[in-house]
């Protein structure tokens, strides 16, 4: 049900108790719809032992993608710190890509909600950061994640220096981590994550947000062959479409 076109959607959503969306309900209980490795256990359950909220469901783990030519399909925390490492160089480059004007553009999909290319790109960034947040033991909330930047960043230069900010207290967090890293449960809006399971949907966050921003240079014929390689999304359980 797409709640933005239904008028039900939204009383049937808050009524179930969700404050986001994707939500997959069965009755009354309901998860969250990108909590994947969870969603399993719901089907079986009819969502009986998954709880009527995902913050009542077992941590997330990776859960890596089914279609992976990997034996295991699940990438490790070193291979997905270093994934990310990949995907925010990438993400870097593109902002830096976006002319000044087009950064004010509304999204093809919410952006009638007041998200902008300018917002994706600072958005992308943030979401990058969570296992930073989740190694010094800050609860991640939603506002992290919103798609409101501070009114210093004007330029595509100010938005690509942000995200290569990020990209380097990643690469210092890491350098003294311990390997693997354990910081036991994450505490996060859309329910609890292994620190494993945190690193895996941050790498797929950005990646899902990359190929967007990589759609936006194609659309506006900025750059004709932006775009995820094969490598890029390799065992990432992303979602099939660009925009959703």
């Amino acid at each position: 049900m797409d709640i933005t076109a239904d008028p039900t959607g939204l009383d049937r959503l808050v009524a179930l108790g969700a404050r986001t969306a994707p939500v997959v309900a069965i009755g009354n209980d309901w998860i969250g719809g990108a909590t994947f490795d969870r969603l399993d256990d719901f089907f079986r359950t009819a969502g009986g032992s998954a709880g009527h909220s995902p913050s009542d469901a077992r941590p997330g783990a990776a859960v890596g993608n089914v279609f992976c030519d990997d034996d295991e399909g699940i990438l490790d925390e070193e291979q997905l710190v270093a994934r990310l490492d990949t995907l925010l160089e990438k993400t870097i480059a593109y902002i830096y890509k976006l002319p000044l004007d087009i950064l004010d553009r509304p999204l093809p999909v919410r952006g009638d909600e007041g998200r902008t290319v300018r917002g994706l790109a600072f958005h992308t960034a943030q979401v990058a950061r969570d296992p930073v947040r989740a190694a010094e033991g800050v609860p991640i909330v939603k506002s992290m994640h919103e798609y409101d930047p501070p009114a210093d960043l004007q330029t595509p230069d100010d938005l690509a220096r942000t995200a290569g900010l990020v990209r380097e207290q990643l690469r210092t967090w890491w350098s003294t981590a311990p390997k693997p890293p354990d910081y036991g449960v994450v505490d996060y809006f859309q329910g609890p994550y292994t620190f494993h399971g945190l690193l895996e949907r941050s790498a797929w966050h950005v990646a899902t947000h990359l190929r967007q921003l990589a759609w936006i240079l194609v659309d506006a014929d900025i750059d004709p062959v932006a775009g995820l390689s094969a490598a890029d999304s390799l065992c990432l359980p992303i979602p099939p479409v660009v925009w959703k």
